[in-house]
């Protein structure tokens, strides 16, 4: 992170209400919030431990467990200004019209994408649930991006157990969708997410090049997400597990992370380079969520409501428009 970025995080937390102001309490000096934020970020962007950060920063582990509580507390309560869908109309089909010039692929509002996310066994929970298809204890991420990797939405707190299809459903975004998704707009996932008409998905038998031919478009489409989430677990180390005993406070400092990103990212602060993010082989391809069956909740039919079944079969009938629509456009 750029010391410019860095230094209005500092501001804009100091000016919060998150900071505390009073410090007439007398003993030790409260500490600033420049060693609020340049703890939590150390802390954050290192796999390192408590003790290291807090030595460093000349504290106590305790006091920093109160200042790494402060500036999550703020950074996840900017999180709906920092973390959102656009609110306009033109917005929108700015957003589309960049997607489109990715691979021709249009009325694209958002590209979406689950990862999992490492953790220690949370306390008073049944670890058993939190395994994913591994056997490793992780909770799942799914975030929703825009053409140039800034988060549009984003959603965690369910165990890896389930099934991305159903993380999808409890999440906040899918019942907004029909409103967000206005027109001809839609989101595009892999083949874990279930088809409808507001969130595309690629065929998965590849019959005929038209087909073949959409799937690559819908593939490069979906890029944007899944570099932004690569940039994110590079930026913030400590994503590669978290030591966190509440489920609450992790799925917080998760969400404290993607805020960071956006705010680094709104700043083009970029300051890893590409070639050095590197895709785990779990998330490499979106086959190996459904081909395999590798959720032990996929193994059973999922139920689907009637407007559900009707939205999916809208979606079909959209997925081969598109679908003709790009194939005729290459073949001009």
């Amino acid at each position: 992170m750029r010391r410019e970025t860095c230094s209005q995080i500092i501001s804009d937390f100091e000016k919060s209400q998150y900071y505390p102001k009073n410090d007439s309490h007398g003993g030790t000096p409260k500490s600033s919030a420049e060693n609020h934020v340049l703890s939590f970020l150390k802390f954050a962007g290192n796999k390192t431990c408590i003790r290291d950060v807090a030595a460093k920063f000349s504290i106590g582990e305790s006091t920093f467990h109160r200042q790494c509580a402060r500036v999550m507390d703020y950074l996840n309560d900017i999180a709906p200004t920092i973390i959102k869908f656009p609110d306009s109309k033109e917005k929108k089909a700015a957003i589309a019209q960049q997607f489109e010039q990715i691979a021709g692929f249009p009325g694209i509002l958002g590209c979406i994408h689950s990862t999992y996310i490492p953790i220690r066994a949370p306390a008073n929970k049944n670890k058993f649930i939190y395994l994913n298809h591994q056997q490793q204890i992780s909770i799942t991420l799914q975030g929703i991006s825009d053409p140039n990797g800034a988060f549009l939405d984003v959603f965690t707190g369910p165990p890896s157990k389930i099934h991305d299809a159903r993380v999808y459903k409890l999440s906040f975004v899918y019942k907004r969708l029909p409103d967000l998704c206005s027109g001809d707009l839609h989101l595009v996932g892999g083949e874990a997410f279930p088809l409808s008409n507001h969130l595309l998905t690629p065929y998965r038998k590849q019959n005929g090049q038209s087909v073949i031919n959409y799937n690559n478009s819908l593939h490069l489409s979906r890029q944007p997400v899944e570099k932004a989430i690569r940039l994110l677990k590079q930026r913030f180390r400590q994503l590669s597990r978290l030591d966190f005993h509440q489920v609450d406070t992790t799925a917080k400092f998760m969400i404290s992370c993607c805020v960071l990103h956006n705010l680094c990212t709104s700043a083009d602060d970029t300051l890893i380079d590409d070639g050095d993010l590197q895709t785990e082989p779990f998330e490499s391809e979106t086959a190996n969520h459904i081909n395999a069956h590798l959720h032990s909740e996929f193994s059973e039919p999922i139920e689907q409501s009637p407007e559900e079944l009707q939205s999916q079969q809208m979606g079909e009938l959209k997925r081969n428009r598109i679908s003709t629509d790009l194939w005729t456009k290459l073949n001009l």
